[in-house]
């Protein structure tokens, strides 16, 4: 037995089937039952009935279960602080496009004064999308927008709320944010996120009947097309000293502004929690930091 067959067999139970983890690991779906048959026959117990299909976890098993997740946190542990003082290793990170935009290149560069051998990977996705990686365990962690509902194995720590705002263009003259969102097209930003359907559900609440004329994926792109008199649209007020282009005009969405949450949410088993708390800290200073040089026009 060695510590990658215990990650096949836990990577079993968290993509909930023999084919899945696979995928996932990076083998054959026979290349998985076998080792998950060798380490059946080391211990003399049956891990999976497999009459039933997909195969379930025999009482055996789940018993086994908690005791492997046990020895990885441990193998992990023990690897990660060989590694510790030298700072060495890649951070697996999930974040929203919006804060790779936002406070995160501050933040970063912060870790980077206490931290400069170690190797960032950014994956980029919807908040949705990356907490199922951080429960497949492909993520260390993840920047997202504070979920509708928290599972059970991600613990979650916020760093900002970023009040939403009503962007128009420059020869556009401000007024209240409804007369702005019903006098000109509307250009949605982010419908599929969860803070489209945020906005989406206030101006239902509203009786805000918006003209759509675009679905935008990107702040860039939204920021683009109101600078170009295309039409107004709602984005976050994110937490950086320029938060929007200085060409736009802007006023808060609600009174006071409806807002969205930003936190870091990680696995409670996290064997590289010290690095995220350390970006943790980092995401609070930049932010702090933010705050007090924003530019407000």
């Amino acid at each position: 037995m060695d510590v990658k067959t215990l990650k096949t067999f836990l990577s079993i139970i968290d993509n909930r089937g023999f084919a899945a983890a696979a995928q996932v690991i990076g083998l054959s779906t026979s290349g998985v039952s076998l080792q998950i048959k060798a380490l059946e026959e080391e211990f003399g117990i049956a891990l999976f009935d497999r009459t039933k299909r997909p195969p379930q976890l025999t009482k055996d098993g789940m018993q086994f279960a908690g005791r492997a997740r046990e020895a990885v946190l441990s193998w992990e542990r023990l690897t990660e602080k060989m590694t510790q003082d030298a700072l060495s290793g890649v951070l697996q990170l999930g974040v929203i496009p919006t804060v790779v935009s936002g406070v995160l290149p501050g933040a970063l560069k912060r870790l980077r004064k206490t931290q400069p051998q170690l190797r960032i990977k950014l994956t980029t996705g919807l908040s949705h999308e990356l907490d199922d990686m951080l429960k497949k365990g492909t993520l260390d962690a993840a920047l997202t927008v504070l979920p509708e509902m928290m599972t059970p194995q991600l613990q979650w720590k916020t760093y900002c709320s970023e009040p939403l705002a009503v962007i128009v263009p420059p020869d556009v003259e401000l007024s209240d944010d409804e007369t702005l969102l019903c006098s000109h097209p509307y250009i949605r930003f982010e419908r599929y996120a969860w803070v489209g359907r945020l906005i989406d559900a206030e101006l239902s609440r509203r009786n805000i009947d918006v003209t759509t004329t675009m679905d935008v994926d990107t702040l860039d792109g939204v920021f683009g097309l109101v600078a170009n008199g295309l039409g107004v649209s709602i984005v976050p007020w994110r937490n950086i000293a320029r938060p929007f282009p200085d060409n736009l005009k802007h006023v808060g969405f609600g009174s006071p502004p409806l807002s969205r949450e930003l936190g870091i949410s990680q696995r409670k088993d996290n064997p590289r929690s010290h690095l995220v708390d350390e970006l943790f800290d980092a995401l609070m200073a930049e932010g702090s930091y933010a705050h007090r040089h924003r530019h407000l026009r």
